[in-house]
């Protein structure tokens, strides 16, 4: 920070405490294969300690010369100059599509502009954490609020931490056929929550669980012949993946695929 939004604010440098910091790059359970974007990267912690405890790559955007300065001696102090950069830039401007993970702590209506660009750019899977702010009707999968007695911004004294990952697309109809019998699903879908309507040769199986995290869709439907736990990742068209059925102590395994109707 600071970052220049569409509509010519501001979001102003805050320091994210240290705890706060390890708590976002734990929720969104960074390692060495991430390649993380900070937008408004400041004096460069996020990334840094990305970097320095986690082992991943990073980027830290801003738009403040002198903290991209003082982002990039904060990382050859920190020995990890070869892992992080940090540029010059308007968070709008910058391509997100390599990202992994991406953090940033910005006020509320800059983060309503992000949602967009953090929906087309991200693959499914990558994971989003915010500090204090989130991403209006877009609804956490995760969120904590961890105290910070020395916190002088709202919500003074404590911080929240906020967890998105990016879902895949589940929407339509899709057909499976397994064994000779016929499952169709029906799937509606608002960000990552799901509403799956279900049948099993025609007739209604009742969908009694359902969840998109990523592009790995879980449903649990009942129909007449016991309870079906299904299991797949969603690419493109297609989705596949394992399907068990009976009971959960000896429950049968099988392979199994979907695809969408057009």
């Amino acid at each position: 920070m600071p970052v220049r939004a569409q509509d010519d604010n501001f979001t102003p440098f805050v320091i994210s405490a240290d705890e706060v910091v390890h708590r976002m790059l734990r929720m969104a359970d960074i390692g060495p294969r991430d390649y993380l974007i900070d937008l408004g990267s400041g004096d460069g912690r996020i990334p840094i300690a990305a970097a320095r405890q986690y082992g991943a790559r990073g980027l830290g955007v801003d738009l403040d010369p002198d903290l991209v300065t003082l982002a990039r001696r904060n990382a050859e102090r920190e020995g990890v100059a070869g892992k992080v950069g940090f540029e010059v830039r308007d968070l709008f401007d910058t391509d997100l599509s390599q990202a992994s993970v991406v953090a940033f702590y910005l006020l509320p209506n800059v983060t309503e502009q992000l949602r967009p660009k953090l929906l087309l750019e991200l693959k499914p899977g990558a994971r989003i954490v915010a500090h204090d702010y989130d991403l209006g009707e877009w609804l956490p999968d995760e969120w904590t609020a961890i105290r910070v007695p020395d916190k002088p911004v709202a919500p003074v004294g404590e911080s929240r931490v906020f967890l998105w990952v990016v879902p895949g697309d589940a929407r339509g109809r899709w057909e499976s056929r397994i064994e000779g019998r016929q499952w169709r699903f029906e799937i509606e879908q608002r960000y990552q929550m799901v509403k799956v309507r279900a049948t099993l040769d025609g007739a209604p199986a009742e969908v009694r669980a359902a969840r998109l995290r990523g592009d790995e869709l879980r449903i649990v439907a009942y129909a007449a012949d016991g309870t079906h736990r299904f299991a797949a990742r969603i690419a493109g068209g297609r989705m596949q993946g394992t399907l068990e059925t009976g009971g959960t102590r000896e429950p049968r395994r099988s392979a199994w695929s979907a695809v969408r109707e057009p």
